[in-house]
Parts: structure tokens; C-alpha cells; sequence
């Protein structure tokens, strides 16, 4: 349960970090 929370920013923290990758 705690971890579908986590989930949650956690997948918004890696979109985040591929398209920084991306941009980069």
C-alpha cells in the first residue's frame, strides 16, 4: 500500500529525470 503512494512521485521523479537526460 505505502508503496503505490510511492509510486506515485516516484515515476514523476524518473519522467523528470528522462527528460532532463533528453533535453540534455
Amino acid at each position: 500500500m505505502s508503496v503505490h503512494k510511492t509510486q506515485g512521485p516516484l515515476q514523476q521523479l524518473f519522467y523528470c529525470t528522462q527528460l532532463h537526460q533528453i533535453k540534455k
